[in-house]
C-alpha cells in the first residue's frame, strides 16, 4: 500500500510538473497539492499563484486596466518577496519590470488628460512628462503651459467704490511674468497677470491690502499658476516694521501707487511662501 502510495504521488507530481511547463498554472497547482512534502511541491503551489496572478495582470493590461494591473503587479512583487522565494525562479524580471514600467506611463499618461480636462495644466504636465515619450505625451505636456496675457483675471464683485489706481511693473530683466492676487483680508479682492515686461493699471477700492505675487516663466492657469518651479511670497510693504502691517498697505482714494518687481527702479522684497497659501 505505501509502495502503491509512493508510486501514485511520483505520478501526480510528475503530471503536475507537466501542466506547469504546458501553462496550465491552476491544474498544477491542484495537483502539487497533492503532493505535500514531496520534493518542492510546497514552493511550486507558491510559484502557480504567483504565475496565475500574473496572468490575470497582463490580461488586464491587454484590456486596457493599467490601474489595476499595477495594483496586482505591486502586491505579486510583495508577495513573491515574502515568500523568500527567488524572483527569478517564479518570473522573468525584465518582463515583469517591463509591464509595469508600461502600466506606470499608462496610467500617467491617462492621469494627465484627466488633469487636463479640469484645468489643472501643471498637474497635467507633471502626469504627461512621468509618461516618458508613450504615444504624444512629450506634445501634450508641452500644451500645458498656458498663453499669458497682460489682465486683470478676477475681479470681487463686492469691490465697486473703486477710487484708488494702482499700476503693477513686471520685470523684463528676468524674463519672469507676474501673478498678483490682491487681499483685503481674508478676501480676495482681485487677482491679475502681466507678462514679462508689460505693465498693467488696475483700479481699487481704498483701505488696507496685501498683495501675493507669484513669479515664473510658464503660465499654468488660475488652478496652479507657476507650478511648484515658480516663485510665491507675500510683499513687504514697510520694511522698518516688525509686525503683521508691515505686509499691509494702506491704499488712500484718488492716489495712484506703483509697484514695480525684479526692475533697478523697484525691487519689493518679499517673504516667501508655500504654492498652497499663494
Amino acid at each position: 500500500a505505501l509502495l502503491a502510495q509512493d508510486c501514485q504521488v511520483r505520478l501526480d507530481y510528475a503530471m503536475a510538473v507537466g501542466l506547469f511547463d504546458a501553462g496550465d498554472y491552476l491544474t498544477a497547482k491542484i495537483m502539487f497539492g497533492k503532493t505535500p512534502g514531496y520534493e518542492d511541491s510546497a514552493n511550486l503551489v507558491l510559484v502557480c499563484e504567483f504565475r496565475i496572478a500574473y496572468d490575470n495582470a497582463t490580461k488586464r493590461i491587454d484590456n486596457e486596466d493599467f490601474e489595476g494591473a499595477w495594483s496586482l503587479l505591486n502586491s505579486l512583487k510583495k508577495d513573491i518577496a515574502d515568500s523568500g522565494i527567488d524572483f527569478n525562479l517564479v518570473l522573468d524580471q525584465s518582463e515583469f519590470d517591463a509591464a509595469r514600467d508600461n502600466c506606470s506611463k499608462h496610467i500617467s499618461y491617462n492621469r494627465g488628460k484627466s488633469f487636463f480636462d479640469q484645468g489643472l495644466f501643471y498637474s497635467a504636465y507633471l502626469s504627461f512628462s512621468n509618461a516618458d515619450g508613450l504615444l504624444d505625451a512629450d506634445e501634450l505636456a508641452l500644451s500645458c503651459a498656458q498663453p499669458i496675457e497682460t489682465g486683470e483675471i478676477y475681479v470681487n464683485p463686492e469691490y465697486t467704490e473703486n477710487r484708488v489706481s494702482v499700476t503693477f511693473y513686471a520685470p523684463v530683466e528676468s524674463g519672469n511674468s507676474v501673478c498678483v492676487r490682491i487681499y483685503s483680508g481674508n478676501d480676495l479682492a482681485s487677482m491679475l497677470l502681466i507678462k514679462a515686461g508689460e505693465k498693467l493699471r488696475i483700479k481699487l477700492p481704498d483701505g488696507m491690502f496685501s498683495f501675493n505675487i507669484g513669479k515664473g516663466i510658464d503660465w499654468y492657469g488660475e488652478e496652479e499658476f507657476f507650478g511648484l518651479e515658480g516663485y510665491y511670497g507675500t510683499l513687504i510693504v514697510d520694511e522698518s516694521n516688525t509686525t503683521l502691517l508691515r505686509k499691509l498697505k494702506l491704499l488712500i482714494p484718488y492716489y495712484n501707487y506703483s509697484f514695480r518687481f525684479e526692475t533697478e527702479e523697484g525691487n519689493l522684497p518679499s517673504e516667501e511662501i508655500k504654492q498652497s497659501e499663494f
